[in-house]
């Protein structure tokens, strides 16, 4: 607001507040996110419709590879959709920000066995930096980030709402190689 500050140091620092504020904004959703009870309102959901929505949401530098088979059983579940979203999207998002060049990402839906019944498997696989066992342990408490702009709330979150559904969440991952996170529901049959 000083009248005395050069038209370049205004627009540098109006830039800055513009990213404080989204970055506070994004702190304070998640937040609530995680705080707030997971209330889960079922209907049928097209896996293929929210996996190209997430596709969809990404920049032009990443490439998907989405396997959905021609199977019925496979095409849909019984979840609620805008958290299912939600899923989706942290999931494709951190999957495209381990390969800040860009790259590839997997997307595999598929039969799982889950306490012995069966369920919808879906697997969410990138090429990117990947992490280390102690990263990895830590990945889903709440805070924990490698990221400076990070949350540390985005698989936290995700973890509670698959919970939620009656799956689980399984994320296997080494230094150079990657990350496979796998989500299976026994909710959804």
């Amino acid at each position: 607001r000083r009248t005395s500050l050069q038209e370049q140091d205004r627009h540098t620092l109006l830039g800055i507040v513009d990213e404080e504020t989204a970055r506070l904004n994004r702190l304070v959703t998640d937040l609530l996110r995680f705080a707030r009870p997971v209330s889960i309102r079922r209907s049928t959901v097209s896996l293929a419709e929210l996996v190209r929505r997430a596709e969809v949401t990404r920049g032009s530098e990443h490439r998907f590879e989405i396997t959905i088979p021609n199977d019925p059983t496979l095409g849909t579940v019984q979840a609620d959709a805008n958290l299912l979203r939600l899923v989706f999207d942290n999931l494709v998002a951190n999957a495209c920000q381990s390969m800040p060049e860009g790259g590839t990402v997997q997307i595999l839906v598929g039969e799982g066995l889950l306490n012995d019944e069966r369920c919808i498997k879906i697997e969410v696989i990138d090429h990117g930096h990947g992490m280390d066992e102690s990263v990895l342990s830590r990945a889903v408490d709440p805070f924990f980030t490698t990221r400076p702009s990070g949350t540390g709330l985005g698989l936290p979150i995700v973890h509670r709402i698959v919970a939620a559904h009656g799956g689980e969440l399984h994320m296997d991952s080494e230094p150079q190689r990657g990350e496979q996170i796998d989500a299976a529901d026994n909710g959804v049959k």
